[in-house]
């Protein structure tokens, strides 16, 4: 169970930093691009450098304390990032109307 779990948790990785990289090509304004990526980044940068390491090396008592730790900072990643991504969508169809389709 503790494998499935774990490829899980890579497999969610691997598509939120996949969603990063996206946004932060899409997203132009360097200020807009720190304020609405800074968040996930970070929760995902946490996650890949101290949790998960952590909770693969913890006994099994400690494992599900990391393992929880993990989902509620991807959860995080994936809530700010889905909002960056909302955030700019709508940004493109406004501007796509604003300006009739061409910049």
């Amino acid at each position: 169970m503790q494998n499935k779990r774990v490829q899980r948790f890579h497999n969610k990785i691997t598509k939120l930093k996949n969603l990063l990289a996206h946004l932060a090509k899409t997203i132009v304004d360097k200020d807009a691009k720190e304020f609405l990526l800074h968040t996930g980044k970070n929760s995902l940068g946490v996650v890949e450098r101290y949790l998960l390491p952590n909770g693969l090396k913890a006994t099994n008592d400690n494992a599900e304390m990391w393992f929880r730790l993990v989902e509620f900072h991807l959860e995080v990643a994936e809530g700010e990032l889905i909002y960056a991504e909302g955030v700019t969508r709508r940004l493109s169809r406004n501007r796509h109307r604003t300006h009739g389709g061409s910049e």
